[in-house]
C-alpha cells in the first residue's frame, strides 16, 4: 500500500488507460494508435494501469512497446492501490477506454467525476452518459455489434491489428491534444460548477424551499 505515485510532468499531455489488461480492453490497439499520435504530438505520454488479467497479453504489450520504440512514451504499470490510481487520474489530462465490451464502467465513472477528459468507445453505458458530459468524447468501437459476431471471429479480430479502429483512436487523441487548453478550461468550469452545486448554504436553501 506504500507504492509511490508515478511522477507526472505537467508540461506533457498525459493520457491514461485504467482497465484490466486483457484483449477485450484493446490496449494493443491503443498503443498502436499512440505510436501514430506521438509523431505529431511528441510531448504526449500514455500510462496503462490495471491488473494483469492475461499475462500472455501483458507480455505482448511489452513487446509491442519495445518494437514500436515507445519506451519513452508508454508505461505499463500493472495493478496499483486504489488511492494511487485515483491520484493518477486526477493528475492526468485524458482517460482513454477503447474497450470492446463494458458494463457500468467504474473507471469511466471515476474519470468523469475526476473532471478529466474521457475518450471511450460506444459500448456499455457510454452512449447514455455522453449527452450529460461535455468532457466525454465517444468513438465507434472495434466491432459494430458484438452480439452478431461468432466467438472465433471475435477472437481473431482481437488478436490482430485493426487499422480503421486504431485510426479512430488516433484521431480522438489528436483532437484532444489540439484542444488541450479548451479541455482544461472546461475542467476548471466543471470544478467551479461542482463547488456551486455542493455549496452547503445553497443546499440548505434548496431544502428549505422544497419543504416549506
Amino acid at each position: 500500500l506504500n507504492s509511490p505515485s508515478p511522477s507526472i510532468d505537467r508540461r506533457e499531455t498525459i493520457f491514461i488507460n485504467v482497465a484490466t489488461i486483457n484483449r477485450l480492453k484493446c490496449q494493443s490497439n491503443l498503443i498502436r494508435a499512440f505510436a501514430w499520435h506521438i509523431q505529431k504530438y511528441p510531448n504526449s505520454r500514455l500510462h496503462l494501469v490495471g491488473t494483469f488479467g492475461d499475462e500472455v497479453y501483458a507480455e505482448e504489450l511489452r513487446d509491442l512497446i519495445r518494437d514500436l520504440k515507445l519506451a519513452k512514451f508508454v508505461r505499463l504499470h500493472g495493478q496499483k492501490p486504489r488511492r494511487i490510481v485515483l491520484r493518477m487520474l486526477r493528475q492526468s489530462d485524458c482517460l482513454v477506454l477503447p474497450s470492446l465490451t463494458e458494463g457500468c464502467s467504474i473507471a469511466l465513472a471515476e474519470g468523469l467525476t475526476s473532471r478529466i477528459a474521457v475518450i471511450a468507445s460506444d459500448v456499455g453505458s457510454v452512449p447514455e452518459l455522453a449527452p450529460q458530459f461535455e468532457n466525454l468524447q465517444v468513438i465507434p468501437s472495434m466491432i459494430d455489434d458484438i452480439v452478431t459476431v461468432s466467438a472465433d471471429n471475435c477472437w481473431s479480430t482481437l488478436k490482430s491489428s485493426q487499422p480503421a479502429f486504431e485510426d479512430r483512436i488516433t484521431e480522438a487523441l489528436d483532437h484532444y491534444a489540439e484542444n488541450r487548453s479548451v479541455a482544461r478550461e472546461l475542467r476548471r468550469k466543471e470544478e467551479v460548477k461542482e463547488l456551486e452545486i455542493y455549496d452547503q448554504r445553497l443546499m440548505i436553501a434548496n431544502y428549505i424551499n422544497i419543504f416549506s
